[in-house]
Order: structure tokens, then sequence, then C-alpha cells
């Protein structure tokens, strides 16, 4: 990591980013996005669902990818908040860095939202990681984060229970070093 990103670590909140999506391809939107953040030693979720935008590709849904999340396109067709309404959303959640497990998706997912309420803000992207190193530092409570993912299953695939499975588990690792270094 470079020096200037080991600044930004050091000196902004952080939140934890999580999409769900139409599918893996080149053209799929986003359909659901979650952010967890760590406050007073507690994990605080918030998460929407997002209506398909008309001018985003229909070959991007993938009926296998929607087994995997359980969201159905008619779901979020009467659900879903309109694309330029969860941009304009993420905007005001948008402080401090953004921490997400799968940085190249999530920053496609992202610029696609974003792209429904223009001008783009500036967002600050990290993958969880180099977060956690960078965070953490000491070799137990980096294991520990691992270990806490880990005993916590397999993801749910759903944006906003993902997010904070991330942050629970970078809390573990935190309270970790205040509790025992």
């Amino acid at each position: 990591m470079t020096e200037r990103t080991q600044n930004l670590v050091q000196t902004q909140p952080a939140y934890f980013l999580d999409f769900e999506a139409s599918s893996l391809t080149a053209n799929s939107w986003p359909i659901e996005i979650g952010i967890a953040r760590v406050a007073q030693g507690k994990v605080v979720t918030g998460s929407r669902l997002i209506k398909p935008h008309p001018d985003w590709d229909a070959a991007g849904w993938s009926d296998v990818s929607a087994e995997i999340h359980g969201l159905s396109r008619t779901y979020l067709e009467a659900e879903g908040d309109e694309p330029r309404a969860v941009a304009q959303w993420f905007k005001t959640e948008n402080t401090g860095i953004a921490v997400t497990d799968n940085p190249e998706f999530e920053r496609r997912w992202l610029i696609r939202l974003l792209e429904t309420d223009m001008p783009f803000p500036k967002v600050q992207l990290l993958d969880f990681d180099s977060y956690v190193r960078m965070t953490l530092v000491e070799d137990i409570a980096i294991s520990r984060v691992y270990h806490t993912l880990e005993s916590a299953g397999p993801p749910p695939h759903r944006a906003g229970q993902d997010a904070a499975r991330l942050a629970e588990a970078w809390l573990s690792g935190y309270e970790y070093l205040q509790n025992f270094a």
C-alpha cells in the first residue's frame, strides 16, 4: 500500500460496502446495496433494494444469480427504490473509506448506480484484506478476523448482511487488540 493510502486509513472513518447484482457479467447492474459501520462498539447496517433502471441491459440479468441472492426481477420492480434515490442515499452515507471484499465488482456496480445521479462523489475504495492488515497490524488480531468470517459460515448473499459480516469480523479483531494487546 502507498503511504497516501496508509494515511487515509489512519485518518478517515471506514464503512463496509457490499452489493448484490443482476449477475457477474460485464453488463450486470446493482440490485441491492448494503453499508455497515462500527459505531460505539456495535455494527450499524443499512441497505436498499434497487429497482432496475430502464437503461440497464436486460441481458445482464441471470436466473442463476437470482437463485443465489433470492431476489427476483419482479420483486425488485415492485419493492426496489429508484436507482437515483439509492444513489442519493449512498452519497449521504459515503463518509470515509469504503471497504469491500471485492473491489473490482463493487466498483463496477457503484459506478453504474452513481451514473443515475450525477455528479459522481469522491469515493475511496479499499479491499477488505488490505484494510484489515493496515488497521489491525498484529497477526493474532488479523487471524481473529478471518476465524470470525469462517465461523459465520457462508455469506448470506444479501448486501446489508454481507456488509455487516465484514464489519463484525473486523470488529472482532479490533476488540481483541483493545482488550488483550
